[in-house]
């Protein structure tokens, strides 16, 4: 086979560059599909955070000073474990996002149910110092006039982070299949 020269030779270039920018296309949409396969419920479940934050300070804002101030509180507290438990939430997406690159299924599935083990002993230890926080709330320096609006809002939002890493662990495992 003889090498080729000249508008000949320009020729394969162009349809081997076309070739190759069409393969790197369809590579591109595949992995942006696969990044909002699983960074989509991420958002939606941070922007339902976000959200539920805001209406809940919109709502409390209409009531008094101290409604508001309770409620900052208990909001301060509580989101900081909400943070703690959404980011050990996905701990396990990029271990499992690696097994399917590699197309191991049946490793996706044992670190699938380690990370759900692992979600369940964390919102587990994240309700238990919530309680003991709650038990010790007096010691915090909040005025004694708004412990009767502090502690049953406390005890709804702190029943509430159950569902929220139920959620969180949700999407997070829904992401990775």
């Amino acid at each position: 086979m003889r090498p080729t020269y000249g508008p000949q030779r320009d020729q394969c270039a162009c349809q081997t560059s076309n070739h190759m920018t069409e393969l790197k296309r369809k590579e591109y949409i595949f992995h942006i599909k696969s990044l909002l396969k699983l960074g989509v419920p991420i958002i939606i479940g941070q922007l339902g955070n976000i959200v539920t934050g805001l209406a809940d300070t919109v709502m409390v804002g209409q009531h008094s000073t101290q409604e508001l101030a309770a409620a900052s509180f208990v909001n301060n507290v509580i989101n900081a474990f909400i943070i703690l438990g959404t980011g050990f939430s996905f701990n396990y997406t990029p271990i499992i996002g690696e097994n399917i690159a590699a197309n191991k299924r049946i490793a996706i599935g044992g670190w699938l149910k380690n990370s759900l083990m692992a979600n369940f002993t964390t919102t587990l230890t994240i309700l238990v110092c919530l309680t003991a926080i709650y038990a010790n709330i007096g010691m915090l320096g909040q005025p004694v006039e708004l412990m009767p609006l502090i502690k049953p809002y406390y005890v709804v939002l702190t029943c509430s982070v159950l569902f929220v890493m139920l959620a969180n662990s949700r999407s997070a495992s829904s992401s990775r299949a």
